[in-house]
This record gives structure tokens, C-alpha cells and sequence, in this order.
């Protein structure tokens, strides 16, 4: 029983610490981009 309640704590923790933002753009020909990083988003973009 303890063993059962350790795999989900850490599934759990693994799951909360997965959660990031996802920032999208389309580009000038027309190209969906996709990155976590909002400094890669093109300043022209819009």
C-alpha cells in the first residue's frame, strides 16, 4: 500500500512540474510556429 501511494505522489509531482507556456505565431508565409520562449517570437508578427 505504501509502495502504491509513493508512484503517485511522484506521478503526481512530475505531472504539476509538465506545466509550461506555449506561445504560437503564424509567420509571413503563412507557417504556424510553436516555442515556450516569448524572446524567439518575431517582433513583426501580428
Amino acid at each position: 500500500m505504501n509502495r502504491i501511494a509513493i508512484v503517485l505522489v511522484v506521478i503526481l509531482c512530475s505531472v504539476l512540474s509538465a506545466n509550461a507556456d506555449t506561445y504560437s505565431w503564424t509567420d509571413d508565409k503563412g507557417v504556424v510556429n510553436f516555442t515556450d520562449d516569448p524572446t524567439l517570437i518575431s517582433p513583426n508578427t501580428g
